[in-house]
């Protein structure tokens, strides 16, 4: 999601931070280093690193609103990714002493990338409709259940580093070409759910579980998203399948850029799809 998104949304939000080439930036949506550039140093065999936000940044990123007054529902990246949400919630503890009076709530959404930006939007929508923040925060921890992420990659180099994902699928899908289907699961984990030969077949894999997962199937009337990584041609094809599908969509398919963040632990050549 784009620092323009979040403006228009009136959502704050923290960053993370990404190293390449031995120099460290906050994730800012190509705003830092062009997102084309990244990825093309990835290609060239550059390995970026990443920092979870610790939690002392939390607590002064939480300290600014409750000093103004304000309560904080802030929507956590999946904490079988990242121990972000431990140190979010360690900064809670703290301030609630503080500022009793406040409401402070933090949500594991067991998401990343535009998954968990649906989510954010979703939620966004609810606040705008006059949804207390308590009653928000129920809704997140129950909304987060249905978010639907599908997602693959042509390139399965960065996948095989990541100790949690260096298995057999990931390296029989190298060595012989296949395009596997992944998903994040029930509990924030990514998994390998369907083994597809092409990137056409698992395109239409995507649309044709869509059919099935997402609310009133084919009659769907939420929103969806897709991320990619330097694949804008693909998602934007598959975009067209989705709408051609599912005539009843709220809006178009809102396609986006996958941040350096999360393409440093993913790869280039990644299709990222949401919806609800």
């Amino acid at each position: 999601m784009t620092n323009g998104y979040y403006s228009s949304r009136d959502i704050h939000h923290i960053d993370c931070k990404y190293t390449i080439g031995g120099k460290t930036y906050d994730e800012s949506m190509g705003e830092s280093v062009p997102l084309s550039e990244f990825y093309e140093r990835m290609r060239n065999g550059e390995s970026p690193t990443t920092s979870q936000i610790d939690m002392a940044e939390y607590k002064e990123y939480f300290k600014k609103f409750l000093e103004d007054g304000k309560d904080v529902l802030h929507i956590c990246l999946s904490s079988s990714i990242s121990e972000s949400y431990l140190s979010a919630m360690a900064a809670v503890k703290e301030l609630k002493g503080e500022y009793p009076e406040r409401q402070l709530y933090v949500v594991d959404s067991l998401s990343a990338s535009a998954g968990m930006g649906l989510l954010v939007d979703i939620l966004a929508d609810k606040r705008d409709e006059g949804m207390p923040i308590d009653k928000l925060k129920s809704y997140a921890e129950n909304s987060k259940k249905y978010i639907n992420h599908w997602f693959f990659s042509t390139d399965l180099t960065t996948y095989l580093r990541e100790e949690s994902l260096a298995n057999f699928t990931f390296k029989i899908g190298k060595t012989l070409n296949f395009c596997p289907l992944m998903c994040v699961d029930g509990e924030g984990k990514l998994v390998v759910i369907e083994k597809v030969k092409t990137k056409k077949k698992t395109m239409e894999a995507i649309v044709s579980r869509m059919e099935t997962q997402a609310v009133d199937g084919k009659r769907y009337t939420g929103k969806c998203f897709i991320s990619h990584a330097d694949s804008e041609k693909e998602a934007n094809k598959l975009a067209s399948m989705l709408e051609a599908r599912f005539p009843n969509l709220k809006g178009n398919v809102e396609v986006k850029d996958i941040g350096h963040v999360n393409g440093a632990h993913r790869s280039r050549e990644q299709l990222q799809y949401f919806c609800r």
